[in-house]
Order: structure tokens, then sequence, then C-alpha cells
């Protein structure tokens, strides 16, 4: 549970001191838009750690809605991972791990190529 609490403090200060730095096509911020999403995979923490061999059925639950809906935000959160950010290195968050949340979840019809489109700042 200390994880967990240490995880989203550390996400949402992650997100506020990057407010300013990705813009989504509209002009929307990702970091404020991708929060509520951040909070969805609180139960994916232990196997985005290492510390799980196959992510628990809320943590699948929370990626397929987040698929479905905000996929940007998948996107957003595996490029923080591979960004080598603060708060999400400091809570040992392994890019692998979340590059294969979808395969380890089986979902279909995920492809992670998509991302550029929704991560490139337009103008």
């Amino acid at each position: 549970m200390r994880s967990q609490s240490l995880f989203w403090l550390g996400a949402l200060l992650f997100f506020a001191s990057n407010a300013s730095v990705l813009r989504t096509v509209d002009g929307d911020n990702l970091a404020s838009e991708c929060s509520s999403d951040l909070q969805k995979l609180m139960g994916c923490l232990d196997y985005a750690q290492g510390k799980a061999n196959t992510p628990k059925k809320d943590c699948c639950g929370a990626v397929q809605t987040i698929k479905d809906s905000e996929p940007k935000c998948l996107c957003y959160m595996i490029q923080q991972a591979h960004n080598g950010s603060a708060p999400i290195k400091n809570l040992g968050i392994q890019e692998a791990k979340m590059l294969q949340l979808p395969t380890a979840c089986q979902l279909h019809n995920v492809s992670l190529s998509f991302c550029p489109i929704f991560l490139v700042p337009r103008t």
C-alpha cells in the first residue's frame, strides 16, 4: 500500500512539473489530461516494477480501458518510462514491463507504432 501511495504521489508531482512540455493536437496538456488514467493503472505497479510475473486482472482491465478511450495516455506513460523521468525511475518502473503490458494482458489489435502521432507536439 505504501508503494502505491508513493507511486501516486510521484506521478502527480511528475505530471505537475511537466504540465507544459507535451501537448496534443487540440492543445490540451497531456500531463494533466492523463493524470486520471494514471490512477487507473495503480493495479499495474507490481508488474511494472518487475515484482510480479503477470499483471493483475484489474491492471489489464485498466490498460484495456485506456487503450480504448485514451490511447495517447497509454503512449504518454510508456514514453515517460522510456525517457527515464525521475518519479518513474525512482519508483523502479521498468520500460520493458510497460511495453509488455498489452501483450501480457492479452489485448488484441494493440500496436504502439501509433504512439508518435499522439506524442509529437503540434503547432
